[in-house]
């Protein structure tokens, strides 16, 4: 009788954890994405700095910047298009398995301020939609295009557990004429923290291309460590990390 007792209560505790581990599970499904990023658990950097392109994935540019960042051991942080994802999703796998990061920057790149709650939220689904299918990831950062929204789309990025990631500089510029001079200015505006902004489609980025290398080359020369965003997600006390949702664009 005591055999069968111990019996009884070994299943038990056995049948207990099963069921624990499967609402584990669940819970983690929930939000598939954030154990991605286990890579800055134990680790941090005293300059670490995040370089992110929005526009993308465009056939002319995307394979010349993953290229670049492959050979230099660089991630980065995709806000791409959904629209591009379903036009081109064999680029949307390489830049998940080049180990980068690929988020929503909605389905067609409106300007949101003029669309409707309905528009936005679809706008949003939609592209997490295409990500999910090209590639098997569930995106967790937003970034509005051309970094404009209001209290609505802040809102619905919130319902749908997003973090509304902006940036501290842009590599584009009106006062930057050559690949040179967009270097020279990232390299003048970077401090600890920053959330660098590049594009890699829609429009002419050659320049930005160009610039690429050097800028990585130069932010490695002053100390800077390249991270991708969830790096700020484990470090939410630390000095350097940025304000998400506040452009410093100089």
């Amino acid at each position: 009788m005591v055999k069968l007792r111990r019996i009884v209560i070994i299943v038990s505790t056995f049948i207990f954890f099963l069921i624990m581990g499967g609402l584990l599970t669940t819970a983690h499904q929930k939000d598939p994405a954030r154990p991605r990023a286990t890579l800055y658990d134990h680790t941090t950097y005293k300059k670490p700095i995040a370089l992110t392109f929005d526009d993308g994935p465009d056939v002319r540019y995307t394979p010349q910047v993953l290229r670049i960042l492959k050979k230099e051991h660089v991630p980065a942080t995709f806000f791409v298009v959904g629209n591009e994802v379903d036009a081109h999703p064999d680029l949307a796998r390489q830049i998940v398995a080049d180990g980068n990061l690929i988020e929503n920057h909605t389905y067609t790149h409106p300007n949101l301020r003029y669309d409707s709650p309905k528009d936005i939220q679809r706008e949003l689904s939609l592209c997490a939609e295409a990500i999910k299918h090209a590639t098997g990831m569930q995106p967790i950062y937003f970034r509005p295009p051309r970094g404009i929204f209001d209290n609505r789309t802040l809102a619905i990025a919130e319902k749908d557990n997003y973090d509304v990631l902006l940036w501290s500089i842009a590599v584009e510029h009106k006062a930057s004429r050559t690949p040179a001079d967009e270097a020279r200015r990232i390299l003048h505006y970077t401090t600890p923290g920053s959330i660098l902004l590049a594009h890699d489609g829609r429009l002419n980025r050659e320049k930005t291309v160009k610039a690429l290398p050097m800028i990585i080359h130069g932010l490695k020369a002053r100390g800077y460590t390249f991270v991708d965003a969830t790096y700020f997600d484990y470090h939410p006390h630390a000095p350097f990390r940025p304000e998400f949702q506040r452009i410093h664009d100089p």
